[in-house]
């Protein structure tokens, strides 16, 4: 018995201080591995651990004071090459084996065994993609291959026949890129073989279809000019609702509608102010300016239009005569002489004006005669130039002009025509308005409060100079409850304005000053019963507009009412002035 005892010592002696060693040492690498396997991976598998820490420290020695050669992120798996005391040997997961000079070593602490599922889903995530989304025949391609073993030396089936090879210095993970050109169009299979070109490995796929069509931009007229509209049309666009485009000169058309877009946003009317070279860029994808666009180059020549004066020397109170060469309607033309006289005038509809007016100018100074083509339509540009009249003999035009005839007719560059002066004043302005109405009466203040919104519209008539007439009306409308009986109760007010307001012109900052009536009619409704009155009076008003361009402004301004109405049947005054502030927007045309 006591042989058996000695027996069972001496054997679990050897178990554990023999062979213990020795699956710690590297002979017993895989044996001691073995135990890492979890019960979701295969017996013949290698096995793997998983960070669980947000950086794990990968050492060059199984020690704490080993020096850390890197960090893995959370997540990252590794394959378990053997372990040291505290520490696992481990590898790169697409590695099989690591020489042991460059052994990595970290803490057990820091990893997990790995779960087969996420070893899988890290060898599915392999992907190839290609960019532009929607290929032409003959238009370069670039396939990008993501997650490979082995990047560095990849093989291609492009699909139709030809097989390529990548190779280069890329560590596994990394991406690489392919450029390829179909000659023709069709449906094709791209097939990417990993592990050093292995065909006969499962291959990632990519399906490529390729379209006949190739993308086009269209120039009408084909030689364009200066001055005069022109239009660009994007043709087998993927997108041709929803370009961006570069029209080469500084202005820019996003996706959508907007300015200068005829249709959608594959066609769009620009006007080259001066002559020169221009390249146009449309970018297709959605406007997708990362990908390289689709560039058209061209000329615009120099606007053929001029303008002749007889006599070269302007004189007032003596007969010259203007003529108009080159214009895309000579024969119905809209004159504006510079001095108040338009021929013919907007009124005059049966009236045609040609390409020659002979007219004089009352007294010297300066005027500015602009020429309106296409029919006259003062909703385009004009062509213009200052004429500079005196009662001596030697005053000449200002505008540089070339000489036809020494002494008798000058020419008139278009190009050198100064920009027309816009009106001052629009004659209707309209908008919405929303502000704040604080009421006079005390008693008023207690049931229904300090004050509250109103909302409303504002409709102004340009009289003379900054002289408008402006008609508004609102809504002021509060619930609250008695005093006593905590009942709910009503008040709605319902003032209409009409007052004279004068702005004072001085470019973005405008600020007015404005005298109304006032006509308010009220209405309070309650358990107890409802009361009504109306009643009127003068009002006074006071603001400032800030205008951001010749159609849009903001008007914010404040108005007081002193206004008393006598309810019907009752024999009080109620006092329902007040001080309102607020703003509106306004529309101006």
């Amino acid at each position: 018995m006591k042989t058996k005892r000695v027996l069972l010592l001496f054997t679990l002696f050897f178990v554990f201080f023999i062979c213990g060693p020795a699956w710690k040492s590297e002979s017993g690498q895989a044996t001691g591995a073995q135990s890492l396997l979890a019960a979701d991976q295969a017996k013949n598998d290698a096995p793997r651990v998983r960070v669980i820490v947000r950086f794990a420290k990968i050492r060059s020695l199984a020690n704490a004071g080993a020096k850390i050669i890197k960090e893995i992120g959370f997540g990252t798996i590794l394959l378990v090459m053997g372990e040291n005391g505290e520490y696992f040997r481990v590898a790169d997961l697409n590695v099989s084996a690591k020489p042991q000079a460059d052994a990595w070593y970290v803490l057990r602490s820091e990893v997990e065994t790995a779960p087969a599922a996420a070893v899988q889903a890290l060898t599915e995530s392999r992907r190839v993609t290609y960019s532009p989304s929607a290929p032409v025949a003959g238009q370069p391609l670039l396939f990008t291959a993501s997650n490979f073993r082995t990047p560095n030396l990849l093989k291609w089936d492009m699909g139709d026949g030809t097989i390529l090879t990548s190779g280069g210095k890329a560590a596994p993970g990394q991406e690489v890129t392919m450029a390829y050109a179909y000659a023709a169009a069709g449906q094709f299979q791209v097939r990417v073989y990993d592990d050093k070109g292995n065909m006969g490995s499962t291959p990632v796929r990519a399906q490529v279809t390729v379209s006949a069509q190739t993308r086009v931009l269209h120039i009408a007229p084909e030689q364009p000019l200066a001055n005069h509209p022109m239009v660009i049309t994007a043709q087998h666009f993927r997108t041709p609702e929803r370009i961006a485009w570069d029209l080469g000169d500084g202005t820019e058309i996003n996706p959508g509608p907007g300015p200068g877009v005829v249709k959608a946003t594959f066609q769009v009317s620009h006007v080259y102010t001066a002559a020169g070279s221009y390249s146009v860029k449309a970018y297709d994808s959605g406007g997708d300016k990362n990908q390289p666009p689709l560039t058209a180059e061209f000329v615009v020549d120099a606007d053929p239009r001029q303008i002749r004066m007889e006599p070269a020397k302007a004189i007032a109170g003596l007969p010259m005569q203007f003529s108009a060469s080159n214009f895309n309607s000579p024969n119905h033309l809209r004159w504006d002489m510079g001095d108040g006289t338009i021929l013919p005038g907007e009124k005059e509809t049966n009236v045609l004006v040609g390409s020659s007016v002979n007219y004089s100018y009352k007294k010297p100074g300066n005027y500015l005669v602009k020429i309106y083509d296409w029919q006259g339509d003062l909703g385009r540009h004009p062509v213009q130039f200052v004429v500079a009249v005196a009662a001596a003999p030697d005053v000449i035009a200002v505008a540089a002009p070339t000489i036809s005839a020494p002494g008798k007719t000058q020419t008139l560059d278009v190009a050198a025509a100064a920009p027309p002066a816009p009106k001052k004043f629009m004659l209707f302005r309209v908008g919405p308005y929303a502000g704040y109405f604080q009421p006079k009466s005390i008693p008023l203040k207690e049931i229904y409060g300090k004050g509250d919104v109103l909302y409303g519209g504002r409709l102004g008539v340009h009289i003379w100079q900054g002289l408008y007439f402006w008609f508004s009306a609102s809504q002021y409308k509060v619930i609250s409850q008695t005093t006593f009986t905590e009942d709910k109760t009503t008040l709605t007010l319902l003032p209409v304005h009409a007052f004279l307001r004068y702005t004072f012109a001085l470019g973005f900052f405008n600020p007015y000053l404005g005298v109304g009536f006032n006509y308010l009619s009220f209405k309070e409704e309650s358990v107890i019963g409802n009361v009504k009155g109306s009643g009127s009076n003068l009002s006074l008003e006071a603001g400032f507009e800030f205008k951001m361009n010749r159609h849009f402004s903001f008007d914010f301004g404040a108005r007081f009412d002193q206004i008393k109405i006598k309810p019907e049947n009752i024999d009080v005054e109620v006092d329902l002035g007040g001080l309102q502030a607020g703003i509106c927007l306004l529309i101006s045309f």
